[in-house]
């Protein structure tokens, strides 16, 4: 009997095939970095209007919610407005002395019991320095009442009613608006301002304001500039003068 062939044994050792390895070159890497800068770039404009977009948006919800608390106190008190805060003697919109600056402190306002949120009454754009918020008399609000609503002082605050009532203010002249904040804080002495000593510089372009009638505007810097000039005007509107102030 012939043996069988005994199986072939293959002699050679198989060894792996070699791994290559993908690798950016510097060049390559220079480049992505450099389309993504340039994306970056593209992008952040229209990121920086969107924020935009939001904090305004915010900021106009604030103030309508100041409008509508205005407006429910008026209704509870024979058509007449809260106090604005000129001074800090009697109990107004925003305080009631000697409780005028902490958060706390906004629930001893005439129009907290329509509102019971402190959230409406700041602007999360207001980001005072620390010298500016040190020279701040308000720390907790980011909005003033126009000091039309007592004549500008010239109401007897002790007085009761010591406001107009809000009748005898035209429906688009300004009842709230973004005081400045890019002074050394004195145009935060107090809950309410006259007309000149300035407006808001957070928003770009313009700053919000708020109607008597309860509507909230955006106005242009160049448009508030021109309004507070106007005697009487939207915001020189004080009833018992007649050129408004």
């Amino acid at each position: 009997m012939v043996a069988p062939n005994p199986p072939v044994m293959n002699s050679a050792i198989s060894t792996p095939k070699p791994v290559h390895r993908v690798a950016f070159t510097l060049i390559e890497l220079l480049v992505t970095m450099s389309i993504i800068a340039v994306i970056a770039a593209l992008l952040m404009p229209a990121l920086t209007a969107v924020n935009e977009s939001m904090y305004r948006t915010r900021c106009i919800n604030n103030l309508r919610t100041l409008t509508r608390g205005v407006a429910s106190y008026t209704i509870d008190h024979g058509g007449y407005l809260p106090y604005p805060n000129w001074g800090t003697s009697v109990a107004g919109w925003l305080y009631t002395p000697p409780n005028y600056n902490t958060t706390a402190d906004l629930q001893t306002g005439q129009i907290w019991p329509y509102i019971s949120t402190p959230d409406v009454y700041r602007c999360v754009l207001d980001k005072p320095t620390p010298d500016q918020l040190t020279n701040r008399a308000i720390k907790n609000c980011s909005y003033c009442m126009n000091g039309a609503v007592c004549g500008y002082g010239a109401l007897d605050a002790n007085a009761s009613p010591n406001t107009y009532p809000i009748s005898r203010f035209p429906a688009n002249s300004v009842c709230f608006w973004e005081q400045d904040d890019g002074n050394d804080g004195f145009w935060f002495n107090d809950g309410s301002n006259q007309p000149d000593e300035g407006i808001s510089q957070r928003h770009k372009g313009g700053a919000i304001v708020a109607c008597f009638d309860g509507h909230v505007e955006w106005l242009t810097w160049d448009a508030y500039n021109a309004e507070k000039d106007l005697s009487p005007g939207r915001f020189w509107c004080n009833p018992g003068s007649a050129n408004g102030h």
